[in-house]
């Protein structure tokens, strides 16, 4: 629901301290992959969302392990984001893993990782200099 609302807020309050998300960036050159702590990830959240004009969030095919003590789970699920930026249609279609774990005797998210799925037509990312990025705004 977070999500579907653009509330970055919402979404920080399910993630653990020592969350992290890692992302698989595949280019044609090169493979990347980074690792992003909570209030990262919650940054870039936010950056995305100020610049779309049009943003829609669907989790389907969910799948919850919990473990035999209750103290952590697992889950998957697909992620179907669209997102419009400067008139262009972008579809995000990823396979999902989350960890949870209890923290001050709630479950939180300690970690996501996803990978992405055909129809996925995300683009590569574009690297620029911080001169340019001050340029732009």
């Amino acid at each position: 629901i977070a999500s579907k609302q653009r509330n970055a807020s919402g979404i920080e309050k399910y993630l653990g301290q020592d969350f992290a998300k890692y992302i698989e960036l595949p280019m044609e050159k090169w493979d990347s992959a980074f690792r992003l702590n909570r209030d990262k990830y919650i940054s870039l959240i936010k950056e995305g969302w100020k610049y779309s004009k049009t943003y829609n969030y669907e989790r389907t095919d969910t799948v919850i392990n919990v473990a035999s003590d209750g103290l952590s789970a697992d889950s998957n699920s697909t992620i179907t984001e669209v997102i419009e930026i400067d008139g262009k249609k972008m579809i995000s279609k990823v396979r999902e893993y989350a960890h949870y774990e209890l923290e001050d005797g709630r479950a939180v998210i300690t970690s996501i990782e996803g990978h992405k799925l055909v129809g996925d037509t995300t683009p590569d990312p574009i690297f620029f200099t911080k001169k340019q990025a001050k340029n732009d705004g």
